[in-house]
C-alpha cells in the first residue's frame, strides 16, 4: 500500500523538546500501523533537540514556527485526513485559526490539563486524557452532553516503549562504571529524579525530606537528571549539595535508560502535579518503586499510577517522605517485590504497541464522523481493540480517586506539624518567587 492510501496524521505539539508529550508522540510515531497510516510530526511553535531524532528515524517533519497557516496549507497540499493535537486544551490563537480552518478533518486532542476551550470544543472529534483523574476530577464539570460521554472522551495511559528501552539494558559493571564516574558507591542508597529544568515541574518536599532521610540513611545519594538552577541554590544553601549529582537533561535514550537502571527507588513531586507522569512509568518498567506525594489541589495522576503500598508508596510531609524512602532500603525484599508490581503493571496498561493501538480506534473512529474514507480492513482491525482502562473502571474512579488521595505513608509527631506550620510561610515565599520567575521565562520565550 503506497502512501496515497495511507490515512496521513498530523501529530502537533508546541515544540520538539525533550519532554513526557513528545515522547507520547514520539511513541505514536514509531508504533503507529505503516500500513495504514503515515504518521507526520509537527513542531507547532518551535523545534527542539527531538527533531533531529525524528528525521533520523525516517518522518516526515513540519516545523511551523508559531503560523497556522503553515500548518493549514501543509494539511491541504498533503492531504492530512488527521489532526492530533497534543496540548493544554485552553484556548489559544493559534489552535483557534487551525481548527476552524480544518473543519473537515478529524481531530483528536490529548487534553494534557484538563483545559476546556469553547471556541474549539465543537471541531474535536474526540478528547483523549491521560489519566482517569484527569477526565473524572479536572474535566468532568465541562461535559454537556452526559449521554454521549464515552464516545467523545476516552483515557489513553501515555505508552511506554519497551522494547525500545530493552536495546539500553546493560550489565551490574556498566552500572558499577556509571556510579563510580559519579563518586557513588556500592553501599550508597540511590534515589533519583528525572525532568525538565521547569521550576514548574520540580516541588521542593525532594529537597525539605532530604535532612531527615540522611538521618536515617545517612549513605544516600540524590541522583538528579535536570534540576532548576534556583533549585540547586537553595540546596547548596541548606549545605546539602554533597549529597546530590546532578546531570543535564538528555534526549539520548541510552543515557535515560542508565539512569533509571542506576538508582534503587524513583522520589518524584512536581509543584504542579502530573496528569500522567512519563517518568513513574518509566521507572516502573525499570522494576524501580516510586514514591510520590498528593497534590488533590492540583493535577493529581501520580496517585493513579503509583498503587500505595503494592509498587511504591504516597508519601506528603517531607518527614513521611523520607521514612517511605528509608523504609524501601531497609527492606530490600520489598523494594524488588514493588518493582516486579510495577513492571508488570507498565507492560499489562502502558505498553506503546497496546496503547498506539488504541490510538488508531480513536482516528478510525474520529474519521468516522468526518465521513472520511478508511482504507479496507483497517475498520477490521481496530475493531478487536478494547479501550483501557474501560467505561466502567472509569466511572468507578470518581469514587475510587477521593480515597487514593488521602493516602500517606503513616503520619506525623505532634512536634513536626509543628515544625511544619512554622516552615509555612518560608514555602510559601518560594513558591512566589518560583511562580513569578517561571512567568518572566514563559513572557520571554513567548516574545522570541
Amino acid at each position: 500500500m503506497n502512501n496515497e492510501n495511507k490515512v496521513k496524521v498530523l501529530l502537533i505539539t508546541n515544540s520538539l523538546d525533550f519532554g513526557g508529550g513528545q515522547r507520547t508522540i514520539q511513541s505514536i510515531a514509531r508504533h503507529i500501523d505503516k500500513k495504514y497510516f503515515q504518521p507526520i510530526v509537527c513542531g507547532l511553535k518551535w523545534g527542539g533537540n527531538l527533531g533531529e531524532l525524528f528525521e533520523k528515524e525516517g518522518f516526515k517533519l513540519l516545523l511551523a514556527d508559531k503560523s497556522a497557516e503553515k500548518v493549514i496549507d501543509f494539511v491541504r497540499k498533503e492531504g492530512v485526513e488527521v489532526l492530533y493535537l497534543h496540548r493544554s486544551g485552553e484556548p489559544e490563537p493559534l489552535y483557534s485559526q487551525l481548527l476552524s480552518s480544518c473543519s473537515d478533518v478529524a481531530v483528536v486532542e490529548n487534553n494534557v490539563f484538563a483545559k476546556y476551550d469553547p471556541q474549539g470544543e465543537k471541531y474535536i472529534d474526540c478528547h483523549v486524557f491521560q489519566s482517569k483523574m484527569m477526565l473524572t476530577q479536572r474535566y468532568w464539570k465541562f461535559v454537556k452532553d452526559k449521554d454521549k460521554f464515552f464516545s467523545q472522551y476516552k483515557v489513553i495511559y501515555n505508552p511506554v516503549d519497551c522494547r525500545n528501552f530493552e536495546k539500553y539494558r546493560v550489565n551490574e559493571d556498566e552500572i558499577k562504571s556509571f556510579k563510580r564516574s559519579l563518586k557513588i558507591s556500592e553501599d550508597d542508597f540511590v534515589i533519583g529524579r528525572i525532568g525538565r529544568k521547569d521550576l514548574e515541574k520540580w516541588s521542593d518536599i525532594l529537597i525539605e525530606m532530604m535532612p531527615y532521610l540522611i538521618r536515617i540513611v545517612p549513605q544516600t545519594v540524590f541522583l538528579v537528571q535536570g534540576i532548576p538552577e534556583r533549585k540547586w541554590k537553595l540546596i547548596k544553601t541548606k549545605n546539602l549539595e554533597s549529597y546530590f549529582r546532578v546531570l543535564e537533561p538528555t534526549p539520548n535514550e541510552k543515557e535515560v535508560a542508565l539512569f533509571y537502571q542506576s538508582i534503587d527507588v524513583l522520589a518524584h513531586s512536581s509543584k504542579i502535579g502530573e496528569a500522567m507522569g512519563n517518568t513513574i512509568s518509566e521507572a516502573q518498567y525499570w522494576r524501580r518503586p516510586v514514591v510520590v506525594n498528593s497534590t488533590p489541589s492540583r493535577d493529581n495522576g501520580q496517585v493513579e499510577q503509583v498503587d500505595h503500598g503494592k509498587d511504591g508508596f504516597v508519601a506528603n510531609y517531607p518527614q513521611t517522605f523520607a521514612r517511605a524512602l528509608a523504609f524501601l532500603h531497609h527492606h530490600p525484599k520489598t523494594n524488588e517485590k514493588f518493582g516486579e508490581m510495577g513492571h508488570q503493571k507498565v507492560l499489562s496498561k502502558c505498553e506503546a504497541k497496546k496503547i498506539v493501538g488504541q490510538y488508531e480506534k480513536v482516528f478510525v473512529e474520529a474519521c468516522r464522523k468526518k465521513k472520511i474514507t478508511m482504507p479496507l480492513g483497517l475498520k477490521e482491525k481496530v475493531s478487536k481493540v478494547d479501550y483501557k482502562p474501560s467505561e466502567q473502571e472509569i466511572l468507578h474512579y470518581f469514587s475510587e480517586y477521593y480515597v487514593r488521595s488521602k493516602q500517606d505513608f503513616g503520619s506525623l509527631s505532634f512536634v513536626e506539624s509543628i515544625q511544619n506550620s512554622i516552615s509555612t510561610p518560608y514555602r510559601f515565599y518560594q513558591r512566589f518567587v518560583d511562580n513569578w520567575e517561571q512567568r518572566k521565562r514563559r513572557f520571554f520565550r513567548i516574545k522570541r
